[in-house]
């Protein structure tokens, strides 16, 4: 099914055509979400949010931009919603267990949770942008398409997000030697 006949098939209520985009974008709309509030419930409420808002609102769709992008832009804003709404505690949810790891797979752990913590740390116009581009794999074009700045905006937020990043995984490393 091509994306114009899943948008049909959305428009004229297709249980096939929404079945489809939930497979198509709930995973990764799922790992957007959860990097941004850090909380895998809220993702999982705000995904949900975003696929209702898509079903209620797709003749609204002006099919200017890809249905990709109008998706992430709803579930981008109703993740920005909860932000304001809401003052949360940092939680790593892995635990690092089993024998079986050797101590490079365990420093490479380590390394992958304090970037993690870093991330998680960073203000939310920042990890959005990470987000969007390292995990999400859009261009510059596609993330100022996405979240309607200007792509010297995002081009901006990348470069000052890396450097915060650096900045604090090079004092994380400094402490612990």
């Amino acid at each position: 099914m091509t994306e114009n006949q899943m948008i049909d098939g959305l428009i004229n209520g297709q249980e096939d055509a929404f079945r489809q985009m939930m497979q198509l974008y709930g995973n990764k709309l799922l790992g957007t979400c959860y990097l941004i509030l850090r909380d895998r419930e809220e993702a999982e409420d705000v995904v949900q949010e975003t696929f209702v808002r898509v079903f209620r609102r797709i003749r609204t769709f002006n099919r200017k931009s890809s249905l990709y992008t109008w998706i992430y832009r709803i579930a981008i804003n109703l993740s920005r919603d909860k932000l304001r709404k809401k003052t949360y505690d940092l939680s790593l949810n892995e635990e690092l267990v089993g024998e079986a790891d050797t101590l490079e797979r365990l420093e490479h752990r380590l390394d992958l949770e304090e970037l993690k913590t870093r991330l998680e740390e960073l203000s939310p116009i920042y990890r959005e942008a990470l987000v969007l581009f390292y995990y999400q794999d859009l261009s510059i074009a596609e993330i100022s398409d996405l979240l309607n700045e200007k792509e010297g905006t995002i081009k901006s937020r990348l470069s000052r997000a890396r450097r915060i990043l650096a900045k604090e995984m090079k004092k994380g490393g400094s402490e612990d030697e």
